[in-house]
């Protein structure tokens, strides 16, 4: 990652001519992530640019703390789920998922203080391909805290799947939050990280 000065792409020959069609270059507020004061509980609404209130009076956060280099937010649509109420679709009107997932599986880098914590990740598939399922590892600071995780084989199409890991403590100061591809995309809709 640059922060001033020239950015150099190099094309390596290993077979054929090399060539680059286009070259996109994005800002990012990274540095706000890594600098971010922190905190001891977050609800976030992935993907998402709004603040969402749900039933409980509880404010989910629009997207934030994400890794930009390999994720991508998306608005899937207004959908109905099968087994949540009504207040809760909001959350699944958008969501975040790797874009390539041999780059990096780094979706989350939350600050947090020290302490012990359970986070509780949400998911919906609305997008199933019979011919290639999500099937994804959930790791926290590196550990896998959610194996072989298939939204679709868990709870179906447009049902809501909800998975909590407690007893979870940051590691300098951080929550790192990854999915790890098996099988096709990884992709959250929410997460909520709350001490125990």
């Amino acid at each position: 990652m640059a922060s001033e000065g020239p950015l150099v792409i190099g094309l390596g020959r290993v077979s054929g001519n090399p060539k680059i069609s286009a070259v996109e270059i994005l800002q990012t507020s990274w540095s706000e992530h890594i600098n971010a004061t922190a905190v001891s509980s977050v609800r976030i609404n992935a993907g998402s640019s709004t603040a969402v209130t749900d039933a409980s009076n509880h404010t989910w956060l629009p997207d934030n703390y994400y890794v930009p280099d390999n994720t991508r937010d998306r608005v899937v649509a207004h959908v109905s789920l099968t087994n949540a109420s009504a207040d809760a679709w909001p959350l699944f009107y958008t969501e975040r998922y790797l874009v390539d997932p041999a780059f990096s599986d780094d979706v989350y880098r939350i600050p947090f203080v020290p302490g012990t914590y359970s986070l509780t990740l949400y998911f919906a598939e609305i997008f199933y391909n019979p011919s290639d399922p999500r099937i994804f590892d959930v790791l926290v600071n590196g550990a896998v805290v959610i194996p072989a995780l298939n939204i679709y084989h868990e709870g179906g199409l447009f049902s809501v799947v909800a998975k909590t890991v407690s007893g979870l403590q940051p590691v300098d100061g951080f929550f790192v939050l990854a999915l790890r591809s098996i099988q096709g995309r990884p992709k959250i809709n929410a997460l909520s990280i709350q001490p125990m």
